[in-house]
């Protein structure tokens, strides 16, 4: 199957067709560039109104930052960094813990990505919701800080 047909599935609505497209295209990440013409794509799945596609471009983007420039990144980091906030806990908690992915390949993006996590307010969770999603803010603070100072 060619690249194009795996990243048009997905958006498929049956999720395991999607879960899978999505390990394959970030297996070939992790491997080499050839996802990364697809960035445009995966940016435009943020705006879906299914959070299981907004996840599954956040992931993709993370992926595939080191593939890009950093110019590139800088255009789709501000609308990723919504994504924090996700209206869907599970997708923010997936935003936050794909962070340090980003800042390892891109240092630059360190600064607006702490000011980003810093700023975060979880009043619009559920009461146990917030719990987690501040754990996880808390651990990728400390792993970006600890990845910068090294």
């Amino acid at each position: 199957m060619e690249l194009s047909e795996t990243v048009a599935l997905l958006s498929d609505k049956n999720h395991s067709v999607a879960y899978e497209a999505l390990q394959r295209l970030h297996e070939a990440s992790e491997q080499g560039p050839e996802v990364a013409v697809f960035v445009p794509h995966f940016y435009e799945l943020l705006e879906s109104e299914r959070s299981y596609v907004r996840t599954r471009g956040i992931i993709l983007l993370a992926a595939n930052a080191k593939w890009i420039s950093e110019k590139e990144l800088e255009l789709f980091l501000p609308k990723f960094l919504e994504h924090i906030t996700d209206p869907k806990p599970i997708t923010a908690r997936q935003c936050i813990q794909c962070l340090p992915q980003i800042v390892d390949e891109k240092p630059v993006t360190a600064p607006a990505i702490v000011a980003a996590l810093k700023q975060v307010k979880l009043t619009g969770y559920q009461e146990s919701m917030q719990k987690l999603v501040a754990q996880d803010i808390q651990q990728v603070l400390r792993q970006i800080q600890k990845n910068i100072t090294r």
